[in-house]
């Protein structure tokens, strides 16, 4: 179950506007999930959105226990659900309308309210709670074009340099290493460059490299918002073997804090492809990080993924999984990442090394 808290603020008008902003809720576009756009505010503005594999048959319950807990973390006053399935009726009723009814039951029992209850189908939508002739029982065509509040929501994100992304497997895929060719001369790359940053820590010392780290990594990100195509390798590999140090690590994270969060997004995205596996924790822990930070539960979820998957024992990634995977509020992350920013601004003493 994947949190996406507070990813953008919205006030969807109809059922067609809440089907039309979840992929850019969620980033991707969801099948066979179960969605909760959380509800806040004045207005029912939205806040938490989470998105869920549907259940096995056998599982309706325990998974609508878990899943409402989970959404309750995040404290909406409300939420709408939103099931994506092309699975045919049931016995004259909707698909997945159990797991839909625990659901709402299991909510209710958390004093959180589902304002609607949406089914997504070929194309068209129906409403698991409304019987009236505004919620035909053949379903609603979707909309060929959006409305004016999902359009507004689209161009926020493209101007935020949020892609939405075909589906889950598309969103795994973009935080994958090299592969191939580009594999190999990548691991070549590490190797060599690996082994002249040993020597400089210890001719020169963790901390002159580690602020050499920073530095570079700041020149990096500008010139990478000039021209995204303009990343050298060599640059890159430093700048990735550097983040092994975990206080530079650390102060990397940090910067989610500041401004423009989508496109430090982006570059951190294009770091973690350009990581070869046995290198790949640190940074992939640090988009996870930053990405959780402001509420992008997906891309925070596929970047530990792939840290725990390469070195299980990754105690940060380890960390913000288990938070990630209990509903921890992004302000929470937030807050304590202005308490390590704070806690930085008086380094330490530590020996020289590479942190591993």
């Amino acid at each position: 179950m994947t949190p996406n808290s507070e990813p953008a603020v919205v006030r969807l008008k109809s059922p067609a506007d809440v089907v039309g902003a979840v992929p850019f809720l969620i980033g991707f576009h969801p099948a066979d999930s179960l969605v909760v756009v959380g509800l806040s505010g004045p207005g029912g503005r939205t806040g938490m959105s989470s998105r869920a594999d549907l259940p096995p048959p056998d599982d309706h319950h325990n998974y609508a226990s878990q899943y409402a807990a989970q959404v309750a973390q995040a404290e909406p006053d409300s939420v709408i659900l939103v099931c994506y399935t092309e699975q045919p009726d049931d016995d004259g009723r909707l698909p997945a309308a159990d797991v839909i009814e625990f659901m709402i039951d299991e909510l209710s029992l958390r004093e959180i309210g589902c304002t609607e209850a949406l089914l997504v189908r070929h194309g068209r939508w129906w409403s698991y709670t409304c019987t009236k002739p505004c919620c035909p029982r053949d379903g609603t065509p979707l909309p060929a074009t959006p409305s004016a509040e999902v359009a507004a929501l689209e161009a926020r994100r493209a101007l935020e340099g949020a892609a939405v992304l075909p589906d889950r497997e598309a969103l795994a895929k973009s935080v994958q290493g090299p592969v191939a060719l580009r594999r190999i001369a990548l691991e070549q790359r590490f190797d060599e460059i690996e082994e002249r940053l040993m020597e400089e820590v210890i001719e020169r010392g963790i901390e002159a490299v580690s602020a050499e780290t920073l530095s570079l990594a700041q020149r990096l990100r500008e010139r990478f918002s000039d021209d995204p195509n303009q990343l050298d390798d060599a640059d890159a590999v430093r700048l990735i073997l550097g983040l092994e140090d975990k206080l530079t690590r650390d102060v990397l994270i940090t910067w989610g804090l500041d401004d423009h969060r989508e496109e430090l997004l982006a570059f951190l995205t294009v770091l973690v492809q350009c990581a070869v596996d046995h290198h790949a924790p640190p940074i992939c822990t640090v988009l996870g990080a930053v990405a959780y930070q402001h509420g992008n539960g997906a891309l925070a979820g596929v970047a530990l993924a792939r840290a725990l998957r390469l070195n299980p024992d990754y105690e940060m990634a380890q960390i913000l999984d288990a938070m990630l995977a209990n509903h921890v509020h992004p302000r929470e992350i937030r807050t304590m990442t202005r308490r390590v920013r704070r806690q930085l601004a008086v380094p330490p003493a530590r020996e020289d090394g590479m942190a591993a």
